[in-house]
């Protein structure tokens, strides 16, 4: 009785959990099984993984407790081949949707794995794992790092016995791809990807030349004499979803999805932005009283630029620029909420110019967290005079803005909540501008509901506090607001978005309508 019940135990559990993997030949199986499932002509369907990880899950364990002989060439080499592109589609799977392994901080070289017993970054198997243990330059078409420019990934797992000739066909196939190398006859070059240029020791170890190397694979020979030279390498994620995605040229996610201000750009990569605020007063709270007043507007237009400086998208520079145009009131004239595009200079009624310049620097503080980050700017003023006849038009004070951001998505990456909190401090005397000796601490959060990757509808609120520091004047007030995103090809976003002054004290009350524009590349 007592042996029947262990095996209905038993059975039940092969029912309920799914299978564990304590073998090698178990573990080549069942990897086999998986790329097979979730490869497709040299992509990865990270978006089915993301929503069914449990396969995944299951394999990326297993790795931890397998531990391959060394004596046993071939299968140690096949393990760590396909526990390297295990641990590439796990990482990415974690953070998707995203647009580039790149895009991820530390990916190569701080996050860990957990395999064969140790604690492994992706770096680690393939400089110690392989590339120190074995003369063997085809690992570099089959290792595969999860962008494009990579040699495409294989639908099947690496097994000690097909490893020699994967090996050799993958190298083949990668070695007479046009787009791979890239011959031109009547230049007489041919550009080839930067691995070889990264790896140049493996190739030259027994060929004289990159050229000589690659033509031991190819049908048709490269001359020698041939101009080498090396194209730019194409980190956009290999995601099946480029070729279902909604928006034409996208690699998976968006750039409005994955590129909140949290997220910092990879190396060499540009983010500019132009964001148009217009704000229109007619009532004011002071004293505690809330009264009408004549119509004031406000426009500022705000020009970022940022560049991706590091290789682990850690560090970014900028420059920020706000155009300033206001328009106001008076007994003869009644102006539109969106006058101040007109950018004249009435006296009385009309201001416009360039308000400030910034110099800026945004960076992640915590290399494991990436998803919060720092941007500091400092503000230079750019106009001799705050208010001339009556119209203001921006402070004349310099101002050190330091803002921190933080982003989590959730529920299957369909929301997303944002933070921030900026601290901004006013310099000079009291008297000599508006709110000078003063700290300004806005604290902003945003709920976004995308209904696809592409297109985002939110939900903001703000709660702005201005601190008295010794100028004898504090304010703070409330605005909410709606918005929406939408990404109108893979380099441009467009956002719209309305707010209202809801509370004050000590403040004008009014309502803003906003136009984006982001092109990131």
């Amino acid at each position: 009785m007592r042996h029947i019940l262990l095996l209905t135990l038993i059975g039940l559990g092969g029912f309920s959990l799914p299978a564990q993997v304590t073998s090698l030949p178990a573990f080549f199986e069942k990897a086999d099984s998986f790329f097979q499932k979730n490869v497709k002509n040299g992509l990865v369907d990270y978006q089915g993984l993301d929503s069914k990880p449990n396969e995944l899950n299951t394999l990326y364990t297993s790795l931890a407790a397998l531990k391959p002989d060394r004596k046993q060439a071939n299968a140690y080499q096949a393990f760590w081949i396909n526990a390297y592109n295990i641990a590439v589609i796990k990482g990415i799977v974690e953070e998707y949707p995203v647009q580039s392994p790149q895009s991820i901080a530390g990916f190569f070289d701080t996050k860990k794995h957990k395999v064969a017993g140790e604690n492994l970054t992706l770096n680690e198997i393939e400089n110690k794992k392989l590339r120190a243990e074995f003369n063997e330059p085809r690992f570099h078409f089959v290792l595969v790092c999860g962008a494009l420019s990579c040699p495409p990934i294989i639908d099947m797992a690496y097994t000690p016995e097909d490893l020699n000739t994967l090996l050799q066909l993958q190298t083949i196939k990668a070695l007479s791809d046009p787009d791979f190398i890239k011959v031109n006859a009547q230049k007489k070059e041919v550009a080839v990807s930067e691995i070889f240029k990264w790896y140049q020791e493996d190739f030259l170890k027994n060929s004289e030349s990159i050229i000589r190397f690659i033509n031991q694979y190819r049908d048709n020979k490269i001359p020698e004499s041939y101009r080498l030279t090396y194209y730019t390498y194409n980190w956009a994620l290999n995601d099946q979803l480029k070729s279902k995605a909604s928006v034409p040229g996208t690699t998976g996610g968006s750039v409005i999805q994955e590129y909140t201000p949290s997220k910092l750009l990879k190396k060499g990569q540009w983010d500019l932005k132009n964001f148009n605020n217009f704000y229109s007063e007619s009532r004011a709270r002071f004293n505690g009283e809330e009264f009408d007043k004549p119509r004031e507007n406000f426009f500022t237009s705000t020009f970022e630029a940022f560049h991706g400086v590091s290789d682990n998208a850690r560090f970014n520079v900028g420059l920020i620029v706000n155009l300033k145009s206001t328009t106001r009131s008076n007994d003869s004239l009644a102006q539109g909420f969106f006058s101040p595009i007109a950018f004249q200079n009435e006296s009385g009624i009309s201001r416009a110019g360039i308000g400030s310049v910034a110099p800026s620097i945004r960076f992640v503080p915590f290399r494991k967290v990436s998803n919060f980050s720092v941007q500091t700017s400092f503000y230079f003023p750019l106009i001799e005079n705050e208010s001339e006849n009556g119209v203001f038009l921006d402070r004349k004070s310099f101002w050190w803005d330091t803002r921190f951001y933080f982003d989590k998505s959730f529920w299957r990456k369909q929301f997303q909540i944002f933070t921030e909190v900026d601290l901004q401090y006013f310099f000079g005397e009291e008297g000599e501008g508006f709110a000078n000796n003063s700290l300004g601490v806005p604290v902003s959060a945003f709920l976004s509901y995308f209904p696809a990757s592409w297109f985002t509808v939110y939900v903001q609120a703000q709660r702005y506090f201005l601190i008295d520091l010794g100028n004898n004047f504090s304010q703070e007030f409330t605005q909410l607001g709606l918005g929406t995103k939408y990404q109108l090809n893979p380099v441009l976003n467009l956002e719209l978005s309305y707010t209202n002054f809801v509370s004050g004290r000590d403040s004008g009350l009014g309502e803003t309508a906003n136009l984006g524009l982001r092109a990131l590349f």
